[in-house]
């Protein structure tokens, strides 16, 4: 099977997706439209690369004014963005990533009448609706994200525009978005080619900390250096290396030297696995309060048992909650060693592992043990031939998580104009298949779903 990938490789999860794929036998290119990037990987097509050299060679030849040169660059960037596109004409399965080539998702539509399935992976702000994630976050204890731009009426409407037509066109969705109507693999966000990372389990005395910031605003680096003076000035014995700007193949080799990885202050991503697969004892902000995370996934396999009339003990009961169990791995205690803090705890949980090595050693053997678990490439990519070819099938459903969706049951929009854009970006998935099995019609607060 040929497979696309395309078209940001965001949190070089090309890297991760790709090594699955390639591991069960499939052909995988991979495409960025966007100039490339030095921390990450190479792709096979990038598009913008072959723009600019399309314009070097004719400014050589014929030197053109600044403005002109534009014009030239957009019309190459629309003649390589065509090429690439053909390629993807050619796979059996696309995977879109940030963006398809087309705003409306025409060309999602023009793929899968040529059959080609499409899966679209929902990353972060491009499905992230500011309002309603942050009254999840407010229910889950977990930092507010977010800046003015985010909560304009045009910047809502296009991120639920984009969020929609996804769910309407797309023969499965990966990732999630709170703000989502239809059910998700929501697992795909834990994915993580572990292999590639050198695990090393330390229990030095003075311990390294690694704290590696893509973004130092988001990622709270200047709290983070506030509370390591802090801690140096109570005496404690440690080393702190500030990492920025070098390559995701370079970052994976570093953890193995470090002792103790220091994240994100406002939301967790990726490099916390990363941190954990190479032996850290790892620090970062996820959910403070998990009961709402659980109450929705047992209120999803409820959805589920009623459905499909399951029986207690069957071997379809068996399968639930089992698939259930992986869903929700990153947030069980029991089965993720790293330890969330926000700008008011990591102080205190820094300073009990900074003393305490046996902790360390224990919290960095766990997170390599969780990672090969729960993180299998091989495994996600599997699950993604399944369900791209049977959308349909218990085993499917039983997969995928928002059944129960926060928008439609829990979410209390601010005014009028909000519900009116919200119920006029619902009508534009009512239609579906997938619609209305989870659920019956209902109108709260003036939402219609």
């Amino acid at each position: 099977m040929k497979i696309f990938l395309g078209t940001v490789n965001i949190a070089s999860l090309y890297d991760d997706l790709k090594a699955g794929f390639e591991s069960l036998g499939h052909e995988v290119i991979t495409m960025q439209k966007i100039p490339p990037n030095p921390i990450q990987a190479p792709v096979d097509i990038n598009t913008y690369s072959e723009a600019e050299k399309m314009l070097s060679k004719i400014t050589r030849e014929h030197p053109q004014p600044p403005h002109k040169q534009q014009e030239y660059l957009e019309q190459f960037k629309d003649v390589t963005l065509n090429k690439a596109f053909k390629e993807a004409c050619t796979a059996d399965l696309c995977i879109f990533l940030w963006s398809s080539f087309a705003p409306d998702l025409s060309d999602v539509i023009a793929l899968k009448q040529m059959g080609v399935k499409v899966a679209i992976l929902f990353c972060g702000s491009e499905s992230r609706v500011v309002p309603v994630e942050n009254h999840y976050r407010k229910l889950t204890e977990a930092p507010q994200v977010g800046n003015p731009s985010d909560f304009t009426f045009q910047r809502i409407l296009s991120v639920l525009t984009y969020v929609r037509l996804a769910e309407k066109y797309a023969d499965v969705l990966l990732g999630a978005t709170i703000a989502g109507l239809r059910p998700s693999y929501s697992l795909i966000t834990t994915i993580l080619d572990y292999e590639k990372i050198p695990c090393v389990v330390r229990k030095r005395d003075e311990p390294i900390i690694l704290h590696a910031p893509s973004n130092r605003s988001t990622k709270g680096t200047e709290i983070w250096q506030q509370i390591f003076s802090d801690l140096k000035a109570e005496g404690l014995k440690f080393k702190v290396r500030l990492l920025e700007n070098i390559s995701h193949a370079e970052m994976l080799q570093v953890f193995q030297h470090m002792d103790i990885y220091c994240g994100s202050l406002k939301h967790g991503g990726k490099m916390d696995r990363e941190a954990m697969a190479g032996g850290c004892a790892s620090l970062s902000s996820y959910f403070k309060n998990t009961d709402l995370v659980f109450s929705m996934m047992n209120k999803d396999r409820e959805i589920l048992t009623e459905r499909y009339k399951i029986q207690p003990g069957s071997n379809q009961e068996n399968y639930l909650i089992e698939q259930h169990s992986r869903q929700g791995w990153y947030y069980t205690r029991e089965q993720n060693p790293c330890i969330h803090v926000d700008s008011q705890t990591a102080k205190d949980e820094l300073r009990k592992i900074i003393k305490d090595k046996d902790l360390r050693f224990r919290l960095g053997e766990a997170g390599r043990k969780a990672t090969e678990k729960n993180c299998s490439p091989t495994l996600m990519a599997q699950d993604i031939l399944d369900m791209v070819e049977n959308p349909e099938s218990f085993e499917t459903q039983a997969k995928l998580s928002g059944h129960y969706s926060f928008l439609r049951e829990m979410y209390s929009p601010d005014s009028q104009a909000e519900v009116e854009l919200l119920n006029a970006t619902t009508e534009v998935v009512k239609e579906c298949n997938w619609y209305y099995p989870q659920g019956k019609s209902l109108v709260r607060e003036g939402l219609r779903f």
